[in-house]
């Protein structure tokens, strides 16, 4: 490599390493939580599955927008920033508007989206707690989806990378310093039932606190993303 190749080379590994960092904060909070359900039993297993399916569904949805907002953003953004600006705002709208459609849809259709996966009565019955969350959610999580693609696009990768993982780590401080307290207390009042050592009945409780750990999540990159690119 010459020196103008060696320098465009280091300015490469050095948008990958973060965007790497990004990604690898997002990973560890979504192991987290599916850890966390994991151990509640198997049918609150199966049924966070189910949740994150149908994140996964609308977040591929909405990444149509956030890829189109991140292309645009860039090729604009170096010559007319307010331009780049207009896109950013018209794709966030686009976008929550979007996450409105998805969660109605999800939130009316989640016991055929539910039987996709499992007939179980535990399955299900927890399975559309979670769905029902998802659905509510999914305005806030398609804003973040968008504001991602705004980011990326105006080229803020180490931003994004602290940002991710800041908001990944008070999620996880608040998981282990208050969620996990919060927990204990339940739990000494509502020993564990069931022979597969599940919750029983009583572990739609924990199941509620992953669902407002990814809340958290979730709100926490829509407060510093667009704090930084749609406030700043």
């Amino acid at each position: 490599l010459g020196g103008g190749g060696l320098a465009t080379a280091k300015e490469y590994i050095s948008a990958a390493s973060l965007l790497l960092l990004r990604t690898g904060a997002f990973q560890l909070a979504m192991t987290a939580l599916s850890a966390r359900a994991g151990r509640l039993g198997p049918s609150y297993a199966a049924a966070h599955k189910v949740g994150r399916q149908a994140s996964s569904w609308i977040s591929t949805a909405v990444d149509s927008l956030a890829n189109a907002a991140q292309i645009l953003i860039a090729a604009r953004i170096a010559t007319d920033q307010s331009a780049a600006r207009a896109v950013a705002n018209r794709t966030l709208v686009l976008g929550g508007l979007a996450g409105c459609v998805l969660g109605i849809g999800l939130w009316l259709g989640r016991r055929r989206f539910i039987s996709m996966f499992s007939h179980d009565p535990d399955v299900q019955r927890n399975a559309g707690l979670v769905l029902k969350s998802s659905a509510l959610l999914a305005p806030v999580a398609a804003v973040a989806y968008i504001l991602d693609g705004i980011a990326l696009g105006s080229s803020d990768f180490r931003f994004l990378a602290k940002a991710m993982s800041a908001v990944g780590m008070a999620v996880f401080l608040t998981d282990r310093l208050l969620v996990d307290r919060l927990l204990g207390w339940w739990r000494r009042r509502t020993p564990r039932r069931g022979s597969d050592g599940s919750h029983g009945s009583d572990g739609w409780v924990e199941l509620l606190a992953v669902q407002f750990l990814w809340a958290m999540f979730m709100a926490g990159r829509c407060l510093c993303i667009g704090g930084r690119h749609v406030l700043g």
